[in-house]
């Protein structure tokens, strides 16, 4: 770029104005102001085209104007996070920032031309919040690394205050009051951490005896106890009770739901954070087993090291369901009596089924492709005239062959996957 002062009739360079100035006529038809040329409006404007560059943004042909053309703004969100402008058509990926109240909260925009109001969810995604405090809220899961090198498990607290002996002391018990210490940070099943800066407590003299679930909760910044079960899993639990806490894992970020009706699962931001047992009404009799830090961590190694190995570690509920998952799924049968050759594309059986109502014996044979020595076999032979059927478990992949055929249009030859693959 060229200084304004090297131009001709121009002003010389001061300590406000460095690079020279432009200067008016001194009188009217004095020529003697500075010549508005072609050279200076090239200068000038290639600046704004080296933004669009820089940007990665070509002129799109339109004039820019104070409302919604404002190209060479959105170019700017390109290349640097600005204040969020209901004038301005974003870029996917583009990161925003926007004051309410006093916290700062940024943003990330989700599809391109996007100039949806921040809070459709479709649209952004709310990254962080710094407070007052300068506490920075994470609304999504993230890398960042403790001490350790590892990252951050959700739906536990991650660290907090330790005893003599190194075991976590985030939870004490004093007479019928139970208080939660500083300072501490936990992580929401969906991703965002929390540092809590000052103790907690909370009256349970007035619990019935039972086992109890203690949490956190960020938004209230206070503690909830509650009679219940919490389910960390895909699928969402059959025989839910008012409170249970359900952590569906079959999305990211994970969501914690609580039951609060009989119709509704709402979101919630509950941290698990201790087990209460109270022996006698009252709060009289408490035993308190405050959880482990990064226990969601210990969770997943438990079910890599024990529970997926060893079957006795599996509830009576789990072995019910494995032995419900070797069933024929009779709604996913297909008639494979027409084809001369069918690849099993499951698990599951080969339900052969025959009689001899035209006279003569029915007898029905297929061969599979996994042992020359193999075949499967229903014949009324057998069974002295009568009807005769068979369920045969055949493997994944594996080629049935029809080596032989005779019944009547009753006679039947089916493909019924196993449960357990069927509704994977």
């Amino acid at each position: 770029m060229k200084n304004l002062c090297d131009y001709e009739k121009t002003q010389s360079a001061t300590v406000d104005l460095p690079f020279g100035a432009f200067k008016n006529e001194s009188s009217p038809g004095q020529q003697d102001g500075t010549a508005i040329v072609a050279e200076h409006i090239q200068d000038i404007v290639y600046c704004l085209y080296q933004v669009l560059q820089l940007a990665g943004v070509t002129p799109n042909g339109e004039l820019e104007d104070g409302n919604n053309k404002t190209q060479f703004i959105s170019a700017l969100t390109n290349i640097g996070i600005l204040k969020h402008s209901d004038k301005v058509a974003y870029n996917a990926s583009v990161l925003v920032w926007t004051i309410n109240g006093s916290d700062f909260i940024l943003y990330r925009s989700n599809k391109a031309l996007n100039s949806d109001d921040l809070s459709n969810t479709e649209s952004w995604t709310k990254i962080l919040t710094i407070d007052n405090r300068n506490k920075i809220n994470f609304h999504v899961q993230t890398n960042i690394s403790g001490g350790s090198g590892s990252s951050m498990p959700v739906f536990c607290f991650n660290s907090g205050p330790v005893d003599e002996n190194g075991e976590p002391a985030l939870i004490t018990l004093s007479g019928n009051t139970l208080t939660q210490h500083s300072p501490a940070v936990c992580t929401t099943a969906d991703g965002e951490t929390y540092t809590v800066n000052e103790d907690i407590s909370l009256d349970i003299s007035q619990l019935s005896a039972g086992d109890y679930n203690l949490f956190y909760n960020p938004d209230t910044e206070g503690l909830e106890i509650y009679n219940n079960k919490i389910y960390i899993q895909k699928a969402e639990p059959s025989d839910m009770q008012i409170n249970d806490v359900w952590v569906d894992v079959s999305v990211m970020p994970y969501k914690a739901k609580i039951k609060t009706s009989e119709e509704v699962l709402a979101d919630c931001k509950l941290v698990s954070n201790a087990v209460i047992t109270v022996l006698l009404d009252g709060g009289g009799g408490v035993t308190l087993k405050v959880l482990s830090y990064n226990v969601l961590r210990e969770i997943e190694k438990l079910k890599t090291e024990k529970a997926d190995k060893d079957l006795s570690n599996v509830t009576v509920e789990g072995k019910a369901a494995a032995v419900s998952w070797g069933m024929p799924d009779y709604s996913k049968a297909v008639d494979i009596k027409s084809l001369s050759s069918f690849q099993c594309p499951d698990f599951g059986y080969l339900y052969i089924y025959t009689s001899n109502e035209i006279g003569r014996e029915g007898y029905i044979t297929y061969k599979t492709n996994l042992s020359s020595l193999i075949r499967y076999e229903v014949s009324t032979y057998t069974t002295g005239g009568l009807n005769a059927s068979t369920f045969f478990p055949v493997q994944k992949n594996e080629i049935l062959t029809q080596v032989y055929l005779q019944g009547d249009n009753s006679c039947k030859v089916m493909f019924i996957p196993m449960k357990g693959v069927s509704n994977a």
